[in-house]
């Protein structure tokens, strides 16, 4: 039988899961992309700093992360190098942006998938005490996120879509008062993070067969987090092919449509090989190899939203107060700009002729994820659904806790097009 699920719930965009059920178990499984956004056409003969504050445009849940690779391919067009102090704001600007997501992930998105909050959507494995202790947890991170944006709008003017991240630098000019009300934040959401840690280990208890579940293959990517402030680094770059670490090469990448399937999602391929980034490909790329599964994935959001929680508190004890540093003047040329963020990795890469945007191409961690079957060879989320048996076939909640295990965001699955409006199939990136 084939169960269609259009559209997936709780996540930004539009996603069509359409999965084969024989014996009630998932022997094939398409992901489709149901929603356009058309930014890289959009961009074309822009002015090049528009592009730092039209990108993040692409969705509200990760700006900030749109807004350094942005600066940062435009940096690389002009070989800028920014200062320390800058980079240390922008990291902890992104840190409270991916903190603000983790923590609404876990409980608005993956929790209720195991836990019944309100009403009983499924028969839940979770004793009834601890899902009341869970759901009051659920209820404390709306407020939780919602802080993590406050701390994001101090040092960056607003949240989402800040103004503090530019080409060159950064307009952040901290007062003390500010700075301390940022360090009070970051403390708040250290102290919930050790909440989330211990809800995980009841759904754990509870699940720990998703640990067998979920398994989108043996390949991971990330382009780094935080390491361009190496004491603070999350994750460095690299890749892990078939378990096996390898140094990350941008030439290995590339990006394919495809169109008759009627996906508005990229397929990009590293080596041919489809790749998942996010918090377990940054776990495994610094850790080494873990199986995937739907609970990894879970497990390595949660840990790394502590991780991050402490590396923002300890960045802030780096940061200048009253100094600011932006540049004005982007040269002609081609650069890229690269960063992980909240689902992984995330390209920027731009083409600069007479002051002019030329050429731009985005390639979004959801891109990664999210692709659909090219050449024969399944996406991450594809693959990861094959083998999920299914008890409920007219409530297949196996599928969907699966599913949003990745996280998914379809608004940020944009489209490579040329100037003339040309769905483009293959390999163009700008690459020196």
């Amino acid at each position: 039988m084939e169960i269609v699920l259009s559209p997936i719930t709780r996540i930004s965009g539009f996603l069509t899961i359409i999965a084969q059920v024989d014996d009630n178990i998932v022997v094939d499984a398409k992901c489709k992309g149901t929603m356009f956004r058309g930014f890289e056409k959009l961009l074309i003969d822009k002015h090049p700093l528009d592009a730092v504050y039209l990108t993040q445009r692409i969705c509200g849940i990760c700006s900030s992360a749109h807004s350094i690779a942005s600066s940062r391919a435009l940096e690389d067009c002009s070989s800028l190098i920014v200062d320390y102090n800058s980079k240390i704001i922008r990291n902890i600007i992104h840190g409270f942006d991916i903190l603000q997501n983790h923590i609404r992930q876990f409980y608005l998105f993956s929790i209720p998938d195991f836990v019944n909050i309100e009403t009983e959507n499924f028969k839940s494995k979770v004793p009834r005490d601890l899902e009341i202790k869970i759901s009051d947890n659920y209820i404390k991170s709306l407020y939780y996120s919602t802080l993590a944006h406050q701390g994001l709008s101090i040092l960056g003017g607003k949240a989402p879509h800040n103004h503090a991240i530019v080409f060159g630098g950064v307009t952040t000019k901290l007062n003390q008062y500010e700075y301390s009300k940022a360090v009070e934040i970051a403390d708040e959401l250290l102290s919930f993070c050790q909440y989330m840690l211990e809800d995980y280990y009841i759904i754990e208890k509870y699940y720990n067969e998703y640990f067998d579940i979920g398994d989108s293959g043996s390949n991971y990517l990330s382009f780094g987090l935080f390491d361009d402030t190496p004491e603070f680094s999350i994750c460095s770059s690299g890749v892990l092919i078939n378990k096996k670490y390898n140094e990350l090469n941008l030439n290995d990448i590339e990006e394919y449509e495809v169109i008759d399937d009627i996906s508005f999602i990229k397929a990009p391929r590293y080596l041919n090989q489809s790749i998942e980034v996010g918090p377990l490909s940054r776990n495994c790329i610094k850790n080494g190899w873990v199986k995937s599964s739907t609970l990894s994935r879970i497990k390595s959001r949660v840990y790394e939203a502590k991780s991050i929680a402490e590396n923002v508190k300890n960045m802030l004890k780096e940061v200048s107060i009253n100094k600011n540093t932006i540049s004005k003047d982007v040269l002609d040329g081609t650069g890229i700009g690269t960063t992980d963020t909240i689902r992984g990795a995330l390209y920027h890469s731009v083409e600069i002729q007479n002051k002019k945007i030329n050429q731009y191409n985005i390639i979004t961690p959801s891109a990664f994820n999210l692709s659909p079957t090219y050449n024969g060879i399944k996406g991450p989320l594809e693959r990861a659904l094959i083998g999920t048996y299914i008890e409920d076939t007219s409530n297949p909640i196996e599928i969907i806790r699966t599913v949003h295990s990745f996280d998914p965001c379809v608004s940020c699955a944009t489209h490579l097009v040329s100037k003339d409006g040309v769905l483009l199939n293959e390999n163009h990136f700008v690459h020196r």
